[in-house]
């Protein structure tokens, strides 16, 4: 089955904030600078070719003429007869002469892989599991460069720029979480990449806090929250306040986690608001 590879951004694009990158193990490999291209069984169970964008990649023969492919199909194979995996393997083509950013010049054509999605586990594999998996076949994976698990911006940032000041010469590094990042997170995984070359700003202000400080959540997006309860309740039970407050505090606490948020405003002030609206009519 086809999978398109995602895209993803820097650290500081991260949506809702970069805080939810914060207490995950974060896998920093390095990023190559190729073509990237993608194995995968297509529905009559034959192995094709993509390119990021492309189903068919217009440098697939290129990609076949590596020793390496033979034996990544081979582990593909391997693993769908035996444990019914269906694997997507990428990697990058790095062709010989110049590369795309013009930072290496590659004597030869060669391959190497950074990503496995199964699609039987609709996840990638984390990268121990591709090493086991690519290592009996002499499959040869991206470069570790680090790992790290951090509860502060400033630490995380000061782990990237280590990871950076280790590849010079090198476009940059990938981070990678693959379970479960943040509630915020549609998918099970998080990737991010960090290049060289980007400045950074000239001034910069941190807190001095060990704990990450997440943004107030919207005034309107707690008015939603409880318009949502009084929907979801007869009058009675939503003028007694036993019954309508945790049902209101939950909301917003939900609703907090979805945005990676926090709230420090007063509830029981916007409970009493609706309910002298509702008293009113």
């Amino acid at each position: 089955m086809d999978f398109k590879y995602p895209s993803f951004g820097r650290i500081d694009q991260l949506y809702p904030n970069p805080h939810i990158m914060l207490c995950n193990d974060v896998y920093w490999t390095l990023k190559y600078d190729g073509s990237n291209t993608g194995f995968y069984f297509d529905e009559t169970g034959e192995i094709k070719i993509r390119s990021r964008n492309m189903p068919v990649a217009s440098f697939r023969d290129k990609v076949l003429d590596q020793p390496v492919s033979k034996n990544i199909m081979e582990m593909m194979n391997h693993n769908s007869e035996n444990y019914k995996s269906d694997f997507v393997v990428f990697g990058e083509l790095l062709s010989k002469g110049k590369s795309p950013t013009g930072l290496k010049t590659y004597k030869e054509d060669d391959f190497i892989v950074f990503d496995i999605y199964d699609h039987s586990k609709e996840s990638f594999v984390n990268f121990n599991q591709l090493c086991l998996l690519c290592g009996p076949f002499d499959i040869p994976v991206v470069d570790l460069v680090g790992r790290c698990n951090v509860n502060t911006l400033e630490s995380l940032q000061d782990f990237v720029d280590e990871m950076l000041a280790a590849t010079i010469g090198e476009e940059g590094v990938v981070g990678k979480i693959f379970k479960n990042p943040h509630e915020s997170i549609k998918d099970n995984f998080l990737f991010v990449k960090e290049k060289h070359f980007i400045q950074k700003p000239k001034r910069e202000k941190r807190s001095d806090s060990n704990y990450p400080e997440t943004p107030q959540l919207d005034e309107g997006e707690v008015r939603k929250c409880i318009v949502k309860v009084f929907d979801e309740s007869t009058i009675d039970d939503f003028k007694n306040t036993k019954i309508t407050m945790p049902r209101f505090a939950k909301a917003v606490s939900l609703e907090c986690k979805q945005q990676n948020c926090s709230n420090k405003l007063n509830l029981f002030g916007f409970y009493v608001e609706k309910l002298n609206e509702v008293n009113k009519c």
